[in-house]
């Protein structure tokens, strides 16, 4: 007959064998978190139960199993200096003439629940790598079919283009969708931006003075004109007053006929080497030129006997 002792000590390794079953048991026990769906993998083998997928839960798989996790949410993939979620910085990518352009970019994925076997087969748990790097080879080869000017005129369809092309991509790849997607941002490289004002302000500056010495040019030929008129007038008086009256009064009417002409000639010669297209154009211009002749002690009447503009000195 057992004695006290031996009960005693019985009774204690059957509370060990309970508790260490107990503990056992327990450790057979994993948990699908909501938001997430799992398959089951043995953390000796590392093999896949591929009888089922496992909903949000909690299940008894037994000792030495355990779950690999694939979230159902939406997740997020930002190329841009406000990086949230996975991605990276900007993309740098080059237009269709060869400019590189700066693109703000971010875009949810999802992956196919029904065919987590298959990702894992692909990928393990590093799809998230996977989409990464193919979305930016995506996003570049979209990228060159467009000129730097399109991304910024045309940014919503470019913007379009890759939504279709990337979601069928990233499908055929690693089995995730992506229903979602955005053109942030568009810019140059800070050095390249400057390089091209500089650029536009120096044609600006060289077109300016172009203009400048057009406009000097005009003047002497027109001034060179007004004095060949002058001497021409000069001569035709001088032949007139040695005949008679009537010869005199014509020669009068062939002077004044030839500075009209003259007159006329240099204010066309003007009015086209200025680049006038009408003569309002050409008479406010005239006028501007009167005004800034006149010294400084003119004054400036308007209105006065019918005339509208009298300088006096």
């Amino acid at each position: 007959m057992p004695t006290a002792t031996q009960i005693g000590v019985l009774t204690i390794a059957v509370c060990i064998v309970f508790i260490i079953a107990t503990i056992i048991f327990g450790l057979g026990f994993s948990i699908v978190p909501p938001n997430n769906i799992g398959i089951q993998q043995s953390t000796l083998s590392k093999t896949i139960n591929t009888d089922r997928v496992y909903p949000p839960g909690r299940y008894y798989l037994g000792v030495g199993n355990d779950f690999i996790l694939f979230p159902l949410q939406w997740q997020l993939v930002d190329f841009s200096d406000d990086k949230e979620g996975f991605g990276a910085g900007p993309l740098s990518v080059f237009s269709n003439n060869g400019q590189t352009v700066i693109l703000d970019v971010s875009f949810y994925f999802r992956i196919d629940e029904t065919k987590l076997f298959e990702i894992y087969q692909l990928a393990a748990t590093n799809y998230v790598g996977i989409i990464e790097r193919k979305s930016q080879e995506v996003l570049k080869n979209i990228a060159s079919r467009f000129s730097t000017t399109e991304f910024f005129t045309a940014r919503e369809s470019i913007a379009a283009t890759m939504l279709t092309e990337l979601n069928k991509s990233l499908y055929d790849i690693i089995y995730a969708y992506v229903p979602s997607f955005q053109l942030r941002g568009v810019s140059l490289p800070a050095d390249l931006e400057k390089a091209l004002v500089d650029k536009v302000v120096a044609d600006q500056n060289k077109r300016t003075e172009e203009l400048k010495r057009n406009i000097t040019i005009i003047q002497a030929d027109t001034q060179v004109l007004q004095a060949q008129a002058q001497a021409n007038v000069t001569v035709v008086i001088q032949q007139a007053t040695s005949n008679a009256f009537q010869v005199t009064e014509t020669a009068k009417a062939q002077a004044k006929k030839v500075v009209l002409d003259a007159q006329s000639t240099v204010l066309l010669t003007l009015k086209n080497g200025l680049g006038f297209t009408n003569n309002s154009q050409l008479f406010n211009y005239m006028y501007a030129q009167q005004i800034s002749a006149a010294p400084a002690s003119s004054k400036l009447l308007v209105g006065f006997d019918g005339a509208s503009l009298l300088v006096q000195n």
